[in-house]
């Protein structure tokens, strides 16, 4: 990753850091839905 903030690369590797963060948070929240169907239906 050194090597990117070097080229200037620094706005897309945060972008990326922020598109990952939500990916874990909607996968997380689905894993629980698909866990835990009963409470979520109530």
């Amino acid at each position: 990753m050194a090597f990117l903030v070097k080229k200037g690369v620094t706005p897309d590797i945060n972008a990326l850091s922020a598109l990952l963060v939500l990916a874990t948070v909607l996968l997380l929240v689905a894993g629980n839905a698909l866990t835990r169907p009963r409470r979520v239906e109530r």
